[in-house]
């Protein structure tokens, strides 16, 4: 039932994590993603891709960053999805990048790496390594 749940919030688009689905059904990720699997290649479904953008404003609202931040990284994230170097990747790691470099480019320091990486449910090395990537393309 939980791997149903999770199937229909990505094709009704609203952004969830199989870590909160199975947090919320209180069984364990691997369990859920287990089931997922096999509805999927049972049905031959084809579920649609997380939308990037969703995942950007609820991790800004729940990290209650300034409207006009969420803004300006919205933008770079559509720059980021263009780019084609989002391809594979967790959605929830490049949107909590996203969010962070944003915050420090627009003054907001009270922000850290480790709450992002908390309210995304991703570590926070993994925005550190995403950070240090960015900084290495741009060189």
């Amino acid at each position: 039932m939980a791997a149903c749940v999770y199937i229909a919030c990505r094709e009704a688009g609203i952004p969830r994590t199989f870590d909160e689905v199975a947090r919320t059904t209180n069984i364990t990720r691997k369990e859920l993603s287990n089931a997922y699997i096999a509805i999927v290649l049972e049905l031959d479904l084809r579920i649609p891709l997380i939308d990037p953008i969703k995942c950007l404003v609820k991790l800004a609202n729940k990290t209650l960053v300034d409207e006009k931040i969420t803004r300006y990284a919205i933008g770079y994230l559509k720059q980021v999805i263009d780019s084609e170097i989002s391809a594979g990747k967790d959605p929830m790691s490049i949107v909590a990048t996203v969010l962070y470099l944003t915050c420090l480019q627009y003054g907001d320091e009270s922000k850290t790496q480790r709450s992002f990486a908390d309210a995304a449910g991703i570590s926070d090395v993994t925005i550190r390594n995403s950070c240090l990537f960015e900084k290495q393309k741009n060189l």
